[in-house]
């Protein structure tokens, strides 16, 4: 009978084959998800800590360089002074002026010094360039160079922009105190004006009670009086309603008659009272332009902050510190110091604390100081307030 394995791999064989197969593959068929996840974690691990360690290489590279720049600085101190003094000598004993056995000896020493200090710096310049040869450590050094310049230009775009906004927020303090004694000073006279204006009308709603006097008190006429001094607003409405009420008067009134004349004749308090008026509507007039002034310096805060976030953006641009608000925050400081320094708040200067009160609620007892305030504090919220210290007109437009 022939071998059904004929040709083939006899039996025994093939089991034994197949037991091996699955012994190599059963420690892989093992692993565990959780076995990987570990191994690939430690190995994460080990290349983050050798990451680490380059790192702290590279630090320790430059370290060793900026070492050696300090010691080739001062070799080339030392170097300096050597080959000065030895040309000296030198000099002198070509001259014949250098005898003595013990100074030709020390000449000999120094020539020595500056042999070896030249051979110092030459391994000094050696260690340097192999140091800076590493790609690792020239990429350092150029990010170093680049951070470098940023901050040479940063610097210098700040000082540029305070070197111009500065005196204009100066300029605008200054404007501001101006406006509110200007404002003070209107007020008060308006308020003196006012009481004029009252001491007027007194006068003449007293002819009226003259008049009514006049009359007695059974008189009716006593009535038309009294409404026509509560409707009157000026003295000419009064002269014109005094005349239209004694037209109407029939015979037989002599003492109305009388009394309408006696209200009339009274020319010096009407007088007295236009001019009054007159004077207080001017001062209303003055104090409506002083708001529209006030309106102005809102608009010179707001220029001047505008000014500071376009340069503020330049440098935003540069440090990569996109909401930084540095510049404005500055600006709006240095007014607000100049404005609590006029209120005679107490802050520090030259070393020592002035001023005699604590805060503006203390300050704005003083009706002057309200009224600074209140002429800042309307001024920069015209402007836009802290909105427009804190937030970039620029983003937010560009945001819509």
């Amino acid at each position: 009978m022939p071998n059904k394995f004929e040709g083939g791999v006899p039996s025994g064989e093939q089991f034994d084959d197949e037991s091996k197969d699955k012994k190599s593959v059963e420690p892989e068929q093992a692993l565990s998800v959780g076995d990987i996840k570990k191994q690939a974690e430690d190995l994460r691990a080990k290349v983050e800590a050798a990451k680490v360690q380059r790192e702290k290489d590279v630090e320790q590279k430059l370290t060793d360089r900026e070492t050696l720049i300090a010691e080739a600085k001062r070799n080339e101190e030392l170097l300096a002074t050597a080959q000065e003094t030895l040309e000296y000598f030198t000099s002198m004993q070509e001259l014949g002026e250098l005898k003595d056995p013990a100074d030709i000896k020390k000449l000999e020493e120094f020539k020595t010094l500056v042999a070896s200090l030249e051979k110092q710096r030459l391994e000094i310049d050696k260690k340097v360039d192999v140091i800076e040869s590493r790609p690792e450590v020239l990429e350092k050094l150029y990010d170093a160079a680049k951070q470098e310049d940023v901050e040479r230009t940063v610097k210098r775009e700040i000082e540029q922009a305070r070197e111009q906004l500065n005196p204009q927020i100066d300029q605008l303090a200054k404007s501001i105190k101006d406006l509110a004694e200007k404002k003070d000073s209107l007020w008060r006279q308006k308020e003196r004006q006012e009481k004029e204006v009252s001491a007027a009308w007194k006068k003449i709603s007293d002819s009226f009670a003259r008049a009514k006097d006049m009359l007695g008190e059974k008189s009716q006429f006593g009535y038309t009086l009294d409404e026509v001094l509560r409707q009157a607003r000026t003295p000419q409405e009064i002269q014109q309603r005094l005349s239209e009420a004694r037209k109407e008067l029939g015979m037989f009134k002599g003492k109305e008659k009388a009394a309408v004349d006696f209200i009339l004749s009274r020319t010096q308090e009407f007088e007295e009272y236009n001019r009054a008026n007159s004077n207080a509507s001017a001062l209303e007039q003055q104090l409506e332009a002083a708001k529209a002034e006030g309106a102005g310096l809102g608009e010179q805060f707001k220029t001047i902050i505008l000014n500071s976030w376009e340069a503020q953006s330049k440098i935003n641009e540069l440090t990569g510190r996109a909401h930084s608000s540095d510049l404005p925050s500055d600006l709006s400081f240095r007014l607000k110091h100049h404005i609590e320094s006029f209120a005679d708040l107490q802050h520090w200067e030259g070393g020592k604390q002035v001023g005699k009160y604590k805060q503006w609620y203390d300050a704005n007892q003083d009706p002057k100081n309200r009224t600074l305030y209140d002429t800042w504090e309307n001024s920069t919220e015209r402007a836009g307030g802290l909105n427009l210290i804190y937030h970039n007109p620029k983003e937010t437009k560009e945001q819509k």
